[in-house]
């Protein structure tokens, strides 16, 4: 009978009471989990924000690009009429 006890009292076992320390800890950890929660999502608001404004950016530089390209193109086609121009003088001269 003696042993039977002893198989007994090495196995784990519930108790039924729950401590203060048991309460408190639990809820420091969902207090916890609710303060990383607003963090995460303070950050991916920020993000998106960044986010947004670089695509903004972008479209900026992508239309200032545009525009740099049709000006040298101009201007290309501007040298490329004198240089045809003055081809010509020479040539008739």
């Amino acid at each position: 009978m003696l042993d039977n006890t002893d198989s007994q009292m090495k196995h784990w076992h519930l108790d039924k009471n729950i401590s203060v320390t048991h309460i408190i800890s639990t809820f420091a950890v969902v207090i916890s989990l609710f303060t990383w929660g607003g963090s995460i999502d303070k950050r991916i608001d920020q993000n998106s924000q960044s986010i947004g404004h670089l695509a903004e950016m972008q479209q900026r530089q992508d239309k200032r690009i545009t525009d740099i390209k049709s000006e040298i193109r101009d201007d290309l086609q501007l040298i490329s009429n004198k240089l045809d121009r003055l081809i010509e003088s020479k040539l008739s001269n």
